[in-house]
């Protein structure tokens, strides 16, 4: 009889707190990168400029757009507005400014734009753009290609796609990390080099990437269509009292496989740096990459000594009251239509 009271307390208690939490009003946190017409995006980080007009379109009718502060901010009083959303962007690209700005605009909707601070007015692309550009874009590399990746050296045999023309590149466009199969050994090698690349230093990084222009024969100035912002770029983009920049680091490096003295730097520099251009205190902060691995205790607490006031991870679940500010959770935008986009986000929320 007791063990039967005791079962019916028990599950009385687990039916309340799952009417809680389903009763506790929800936000969303978007996280964009790109607002672009590329043809090749094997990331998935850009959403067309008619794309993102109408996930505006959707916002504006269904949810309620807050600007980040002002939602973490309801955190910290418990009552979070239902249906809020704030909206972010990833990494400083130009077209950022060139075109989620102005759609931003038209639509009035805040966001804050996260900059990585040292690649501000530098004519060369994130590493994860070079890499692709050369290893996946149009160019003759040797049969075998041969790198020396974390003390480790690789070999790959390229095969036919060691000359690689302008109708391959075509033919295989709409590829993407997400596919199943690699269509060339160019593929399988940058599906490969990938994950790897992003938990090295940036030095590191940096001289492989040296070593793969050398066989590539071509230099490492920066695609128009791939830039990041420069000093005045950035300046504009603050411009409005409805957008913010924040910090995500100087090199956007994975921060948990960095020293402490190297973190802070990483943390405090750029912060200090985006200071210095804005003239204007920054106090939000991206995870670069933001996955749980990627950032520990320890760089949650140089946030905080940095003088920031709330941080961005790069997981996937909604916010509501009580979640930890220096680690909120965010959606990852695709390039999905109106109604994709309307219809992810409500089953997101619920």
């Amino acid at each position: 009889m007791k063990q039967a009271i005791h079962f019916g307390i028990e599950r009385a208690k687990s039916a309340g707190h799952w009417l809680k939490r389903k009763m506790e009003p929800r936000g969303a946190v978007l996280l964009y990168h790109r607002v672009a017409n590329e043809s090749f995006d094997p990331q998935l980080l850009c959403v067309s400029p008619g794309n993102f007009a109408s996930h505006l379109e959707k916002l504006r009718k269904w949810a309620r757009p807050i600007r980040l502060k002002d939602m973490t901010a309801d955190i910290g009083r418990g009552r979070l507005p239902r249906k809020a959303v704030a909206l972010t962007f990833d990494d400083g690209y130009a077209d950022n400014l060139a075109h989620a700005k102005p759609l931003l605009m038209k639509y009035d909707m805040p966001a804050t734009f996260f900059v990585t601070a040292g690649y501000i007015g530098r004519d060369r692309e994130f590493w994860w753009d070079e890499l692709e550009r050369l290893l996946l874009g149009p160019n003759t590399l040797p049969q075998t290609l041969s790198l020396r990746v974390g003390g480790e050296n690789l070999r790959w045999d390229l095969g036919k796609s060691a000359r690689y023309g302008h109708g391959a590149f075509r033919r295989r466009r709409a590829w993407h990390v997400l596919e199943k199969k690699d269509p060339t050994p160019r593929h399988a090698a940058y599906r490969f080099l990938q994950p790897r690349l992003l938990r090295l230093p940036d030095p590191d990084i940096q001289k492989i990437l040296r070593r793969l222009r050398k066989i590539a024969q071509t230099g490492p100035s920066a695609r128009p269509s791939h830039r990041c912002l420069t000093a005045e770029e950035t300046i504009q983009l603050k411009a409005d009292g409805a957008f913010e920049v924040g910090s995500h680091t100087l090199s956007h490096p994975f921060l948990s496989s960095l020293e402490d003295a190297a973190q802070r730097e990483e943390i405090q520099g750029a912060k200090l740096r985006l200071e210095a251009i804005l003239n204007h205190p920054v106090s939000s902060f991206s995870y670069p990459y933001g996955s749980p691995s990627s950032y520990t205790s320890q760089t949650v607490s140089r946030v905080k000594e940095s003088g920031l006031a709330r941080a961005c991870a790069n997981i996937q679940a909604p916010v509501s009251p009580g979640v930890d500010i220096f680690r909120l959770p965010r959606m990852i935008v695709r390039n999905w239509d109106g109604d994709e986009f309307a219809g992810r986000l409500k089953s997101f929320l619920r």
